[in-house]
């Protein structure tokens, strides 16, 4: 942590990307993008940047947001607390939502492959279509399922892409003390995904998670059928 309210990190140029783009769009709550610097190749091992070797790796430097993440904090919450929450999460879901895709591609920021390290160890895509990439999913299951498996429902093939954090998790959003939001933060699996992406990613990693589910259903209510299927995906997702 930097003086003068700033924060330095080791990520990757797609997060740094991003960022300028949600800045530039002027979506609240996200850090600002102050300086970014190449790291060079020799020097990568000393910084943390998470396991991204197929990407150009930088230092960033940007402002600090106030709070803390969130964690499992949410079970604490009181019934008027939680909903203020989730109101305040669709506002600045419903802001980001706004920007427009450049093309039809699924794919990680600036035309990316996608990152998702709990569909895939390895990174994938870029799709030049949703239907493309759900062609994709189709074809994992192939090794998965027995002959006597019922297969997983059809996919929709013309979803909507939105802008998507991708890692969107209990620990990437920042609280105050009073569990106002404050913050949305790592964005360093920012792409262009289809709607329903970043809810059913949440639902996925938390499940059991009753509080946390609540939240996701509500922030991202109008994707419900879509999330609804991806969950029947679920036993396809990871390696």
């Amino acid at each position: 942590m930097l003086p003068f309210g700033l924060v330095i990190k080791g990520t990757t140029l797609r997060e740094a990307e991003a960022l300028q783009s949600l800045n530039r769009a002027n979506i609240p709550l996200v850090p600002r993008l102050i300086d970014c610097v190449s790291i060079p190749y020799s020097w990568q091992p000393f910084f943390n940047c998470g396991n991204y070797a197929h990407e150009e790796m930088v230092i960033i430097i940007m402002t600090r947001l106030e709070g803390q993440p969130i964690a499992h904090r949410l079970a604490t919450f009181t019934g008027l607390q939680t909903k203020e929450l989730g109101d305040a999460l669709r506002t600045s879901f419903s802001k980001i939502r706004e920007l427009q895709p450049p093309n039809n591609q699924v794919c990680g920021f600036g035309g990316r492959c996608c990152v998702s390290y709990h569909i895939s160890f390895d990174v994938f895509g870029p799709f030049p279509l949703v239907k493309m990439f759900n062609r994709w999913m189709n074809e994992r299951t192939r090794y998965r399922v027995k002959s006597d498996d019922e297969l997983p429902p059809p996919r929709n093939d013309t979803e909507k892409l939105a802008f998507s954090h991708g890692d969107l998790m209990p620990h990437n959003i920042l609280v105050s003390k009073e569990g106002k939001l404050t913050g949305l933060i790592d964005w360093e699996c920012a792409g262009w995904m289809p709607r329903h992406w970043d809810a059913a990613y949440a639902l996925f990693m938390y499940d059991s998670y009753k509080p946390w589910e609540g939240i996701i259903n509500q922030v991202f209510a109008e994707d419900a059928e879509d999330v609804r299927l991806e969950r029947e995906w679920y036993l396809y997702w990871g390696e």
